[in-house]
């Protein structure tokens, strides 16, 4: 077993060449293990390419001028030779650069208890998840022309209103396969989602000390925590408050989770799941009802196969 990787993270059976990155990124010493590697900063390197492809400008037209034959008074042969060097050198410039880009920008880092956004071998920014209150989580699936094509995310850490602490904000590619033809199913687990659980369970320790506190809590949408149930702001009418004792099924399908109430068909709330702070709101709502017998999760697809 690894001693800097988080070993959830080695059950997914990642390649060889993600497992040596995790390693190399090795175990922070107050975050503890490594969980995964966000998407590097590339933006500021490539722009660099800016300068290379200038000098190519010039030196291609150098050349263009000679190879057809065309004389120019104002280009002798020594400026040929150098104008054929600016293009040798350009091209070692764009190679470099390129390299600097994908291996020296700076990478988000998400640890057990913590992430960094580390870069010329330091950490620039580091947050810990004790001072994360609110998680975002949101996943895309993509098409061209009907096709799946990928599935991309994006992870965001927020601080209290107020707070220092920078807002961090990571994009990358997921790693779930889409599965069967006729009832398409999406499979697979990214080492991302890990990060999601770890830091929404922090999150939702936060939400029920509110809960204790204050009395409530905002869930996402339009759903509240209260002591006795959640409350649901409609579009028309006034709010109620389902206790939790009568909330006795959930799914999920097409992006958003359902609540029933016992004894009903239809469910009384609906919430997307890419909303701010759903992720550790659903686990804070998973506590709440284990002491009350935990609701059932239910397939959608079967569900409304039912319903029909």
């Amino acid at each position: 077993m690894s001693v800097v990787i988080d070993p959830r993270v080695l059950a997914l059976g990642l390649k060889a060449k993600e497992i040596a990155r995790l390693e190399r990124a090795g175990r922070d010493a107050e975050f503890g293990k490594i969980i995964a590697i966000g998407k590097s900063h590339q933006a500021m390197w490539l722009i660099l390419l800016i300068f290379p492809l200038v000098i190519l400008g010039f030196s291609i037209g150098g050349l263009s001028s000679k190879v057809n034959g065309r004389q120019n008074p104002a280009l002798p042969t020594s400026d040929f030779i150098l104008a054929l060097v600016g293009v040798v050198v350009t091209v070692v410039l764009s190679l470099i650069i390129w390299w600097l880009a994908t291996n020296r920008g700076a990478k988000f880092r998400f640890f057990e208890q913590g992430a960094s956004l580390h870069a010329r071998g330091k950490d620039l920014i580091r947050w810990s998840y004790l001072d994360v209150a609110a998680l975002t989580y949101a996943l895309v699936r993509q098409s061209y022309n009907g096709v799946y094509v990928g599935t991309s995310g994006m992870i965001r850490l927020d601080g209290d209103k107020g707070s220092k602490i920078k807002p961090l904000k990571c994009s990358f590619r997921h790693m779930e396969k889409a599965k069967g033809i006729l009832r398409r199913r999406f499979e697979g687990t990214d080492p991302m989602d890990l990060v999601r659980d770890t830091v929404a369970d922090a999150v939702a320790e936060r939400l029920a000390l509110e809960i204790a506190e204050k009395g409530e809590a905002a869930w996402t949408g339009p759903t509240t925590f209260t002591k006795e149930g959640l409350r649901i702001k409609k579009l028309l009418g006034a709010p109620f408050v389902m206790e939790y004792a009568k909330i006795d099924r959930f799914g999920f399908g097409d992006g958003t989770l359902v609540l029933f109430q016992e004894g009903h068909e239809q469910a009384f709330v609906s919430m997307a799941v890419n909303g701010k702070n759903f992720w550790p709101g659903f686990v804070l709502f998973q506590r709440l009802m284990t002491p009350r017998g935990r609701a059932e999760e239910i397939d959608m697809e079967e569900f409304e196969e039912e319903g029909d």
